[in-house]
């Protein structure tokens, strides 16, 4: 019998990037504090939960922890000019943009509910990114079943995928 597994889609509308990386580490310490409670207590197994975080930022760009702040193009007094934000992370990556319009999606999910091949995984997400052409949004609330293909692109734009895998 394949075991079914919900995936928790939370809308949090537009939200600044560093209230949004607040809830992701929330959500994400949520996930671990479960799974060290089933490690020390095998017989209260309880699984843990997945999500889907869907956002919309207002102008912000994110150096990541391999990038080089050279490569922003902009100076501090042009970004206060624009009411674009800056923000350094500790994720990778070089520079990155986050807007109106984009609908970013930050998935939090444990594997262990789904397999462990963190290259399967990537291969779902490209294959999920190849095979959509529109989004459509206006509220992403309940829960879906993994399996379900997710859009998050539109036919005029480009995605980044960043991930990273956290070994727990």
């Amino acid at each position: 019998m394949e075991k079914k597994v919900v995936i928790h889609c939370v809308n949090l509308g537009i939200s600044n990037y560093s209230e949004t990386l607040e809830i992701q580490e929330r959500y994400f310490q949520e996930v671990i504090n479960q799974k060290i409670f089933n490690r020390k207590n095998p017989k209260k197994h309880l699984t843990t939960k997945n999500y889907l975080l869907f956002v919309e930022h207002p102008s912000v760009y994110t150096l990541g922890k391999s990038g080089k702040i050279e490569n922003l193009l902009i100076n501090k007094a042009q970004l206060q000019e624009n009411n674009v934000s800056f923000f350094k992370t500790n994720r990778g990556g070089d520079i990155t943009y986050h807007g109106p319009g984009q609908i970013v999606v930050y998935p939090i999910l444990d594997l262990d509910n789904f397999f462990t091949d963190i290259h399967k995984y990537l291969r779902l997400i490209e294959e999920c990114i190849i095979q959509t052409s529109t989004l459509k949004l206006k509220e992403v609330m309940g829960r879906l079943e993994f399996g379900l293909i997710i859009r998050i692109m539109s036919q005029r734009k480009f995605v980044l995928l960043v991930l990273e895998q956290v070994d727990g």
